[in-house]
């Protein structure tokens, strides 16, 4: 998915700055050479922003809504109502065992460890 939004800002980008560019040509032809640089920062900038930001969030919420579409609603319902992931590196998730050292409930935080397992505080 990261590598399609960045592939499709590539796109965008791109295509804005090829528009730009053609457009200050355009431009340049038109004055017939006169007023370079007023040509330039009176298109050039205009388009480049006029162009990327429009259809950029239209279009990464069309990717996220036909990425969701391909896991299945059911998954996406699922990772919505998700509270809390664990992960790990260690592989304790791969070999199904797993330990609690701390619990954070509301304001208070429990510490589990080893050494004092009653240890506890609260948070202001």
């Amino acid at each position: 998915m990261q590598r399609e939004v960045k592939a499709f800002v590539r796109f965008i980008a791109t295509l804005a700055f090829v528009m730009a560019s053609i457009l200050f040509i355009l431009g340049v032809i038109h004055k017939n050479g006169k007023d370079v640089l007023i040509t330039f920062v009176d298109g050039f900038p205009v388009i480049l922003v006029a162009n990327v930001p429009q259809g950029l969030h239209v279009t990464v919420t069309s990717l996220l809504t036909i990425t969701a579409g391909r896991l299945g609603l059911d998954c996406v319902e699922t990772l919505g109502s998700i509270s809390l992931i664990a992960t790990d590196k260690t592989g304790t998730l791969t070999k199904n065992v797993m330990t609690v050292t701390d619990i954070w409930t509301g304001r208070e935080l429990s510490l589990n460890h080893r050494s004092n397992p009653q240890r506890s505080c609260q948070i202001p």
